[in-house]
């Protein structure tokens, strides 16, 4: 039997309590990985990860087994726990029960809910469960095929090249209160990624160097963020009386996100203003100073010149300027 309450502190607590064995409990952030926690928990007490018998094993244990092995302490944990709840109320069959047909009106009724851009990243996380599955020999590709293969992916859109506007910060920020104000505009000043900065720790900010060391990024490669002015007086702040290992900001990278969508919608701003797009709009801002691609890799983190073309939008008067 298992409990979640939450805390004074805004963390949620749950509770296990199952017959022969001791009970055990664990602290979270956000409830819904409390309630993966728990699920995760009561299918390890009669399911050994490392003994799965691929005849009764669910997609829910598979997706389980492949985030607690491939992305614990990763920035794409949180929001794989997320979706494997999803999976699991959507999806709850066993392995050897998952049709093409499954996964196609999963695919059919999400897209009637979100877009295509997220409907195609959970195909994709869903496929990779299975990748991952026959690379662990947990199950044959002979007895369960993999039923997203035949499934068509929704069209991947092009990136956004709006711009969040000066002004439009401004009014975001004067909407945003606590931690999420603060971390929204250290993602303007860093040109980090949401998870970068939500995730930072005390020990990882040098204020004297001012820089910030990223040990965990999108693409596995640790980096130093240059900081600017205003963001070594908000990190300050930041780090005043926290301990070296210390997370700066108590709040998950989905919070900042529904956050900002609650004052865009207040406000009647555009869509565009929205978290990933102020380090798309900062980079740009960086790339119209002149910097070379050399050093808009430092800034941005991007290794590839493709993703950092698709990031600068230098008008024929940017360069006219630059040319004088």
């Amino acid at each position: 039997m298992a409990s979640i309450r939450q805390l004074k502190s805004g963390k949620f607590n749950a509770q296990i309590r199952l017959k022969g064995l001791k009970p055990i409990s664990g602290t979270f952030i956000t409830r819904e990985e409390a309630e993966h926690w728990v699920a995760q928990q009561e299918s390890r007490h009669t399911l050994n990860v490392n003994e799965l018998k691929e005849n009764h094993l669910t997609l829910f244990e598979l997706g389980s087994a492949y985030s607690e092995q491939v992305l614990k302490g990763r920035s794409s944990y949180e929001t794989t726990v997320r979706r494997l709840e999803r999976f699991r109320k959507r999806l709850p069959h066993l392995l050897t029960e998952i049709t093409k047909e499954h996964v196609n009106n999963y695919r059919l009724a999400r897209l009637k809910e979100v877009g295509s851009v997220a409907v195609r990243d959970e195909l994709q996380l869903l496929n990779r469960f299975y990748r991952w599955g026959y690379g662990e020999l947990l199950i044959d590709k002979k007895t369960i095929p993999n039923p997203v293969k035949p499934v068509k992916l929704p069209r991947a859109s092009k990136p956004s090249t709006k711009i969040v506007s000066r002004e439009e910060l401004r009014e975001l920020l004067d909407g945003l209160t606590g931690d999420c104000k603060i971390i929204v505009e250290l993602l303007f000043e860093t040109a980090c990624r949401r998870s970068e900065i939500v995730f930072i720790t005390a020990g990882a900010i040098d204020l004297t160097e001012q820089t910030i060391f990223l040990e965990q990024t999108k693409t596995d490669v640790e980096r130093y963020v240059p900081l600017t002015t205003r963001a070594v007086t908000i990190l300050e702040k930041c780090i005043a009386n926290k301990n070296h290992n210390d997370r700066l900001f108590n709040i998950t990278p989905a919070a900042v996100t529904r956050a900002c969508a609650r004052v865009r919608k207040a406000k009647n701003l555009h869509p565009h203003v929205r978290p990933h797009q102020l380090r798309h709009s900062r980079i740009t801002e960086v790339a119209r100073k002149g910097f070379n691609q050399g050093q808009l890799a430092l800034v941005s983190g991007h290794r590839d010149a493709r993703s950092l073309t698709r990031y600068t939008h230098l008008s024929v008067k940017d360069v006219i300027k630059l040319i004088e």
